[in-house]
């Protein structure tokens, strides 16, 4: 089941996008973009982060992709593919929360414009809750 939850947080305002297992509510599993603007210049590059949320109950790693969804010159990359279940995070009521850094990468010839990269969050060996998914928007503006 895909939910839209709003976690005010200690500096930003994050918007959360989870899914969760029919049978138990601790195997929660989201994904949280600060609400900043996310724009990079032709030819530039920005870092973005996101925090990847699991609840008490749900104890594998968790297998992270990012892909641009059209050949539109920019590039996104990870600075970690997997979040392990020993990682170190920051505890909350429900579960703990690792952070990710994103670098988005656009080329001089970049198309101007908002860009769309697919988000995939995976539960290693096909543990419940199942992915999460979401879009993630980035504007590309000239130099």
């Amino acid at each position: 089941m895909k939910k839209a939850l709003v976690v005010v947080g200690l500096t930003a305002i994050a918007a959360l996008v989870g899914c969760q297992a029919e049978t138990d509510e601790t195997d929660m599993l989201l994904l949280a973009f600060p609400d900043v603007a996310r724009t990079v210049k032709q030819g530039d590059k920005q870092i973005f982060h996101m925090s990847v949320g699991r609840g008490k109950g749900f104890k594998g790693a968790v297998n992270l992709q990012a892909k641009v969804l059209d050949d539109s010159g920019i590039t996104v990359d990870l600075d970690r593919t997997t979040v392990q279940p020993g990682d170190k995070g920051r505890p909350t009521e429900w579960g703990q929360v690792n952070d990710v850094q994103l670098t988005i990468s656009a080329t001089e010839k970049a198309s101007l414009g908002e860009q769309e990269i697919m988000i995939t969050c995976m539960p290693d060996k096909n543990e419940p809750p199942g992915a999460v998914k979401t879009s993630l928007r980035v504007t590309v503006i000239a130099k």
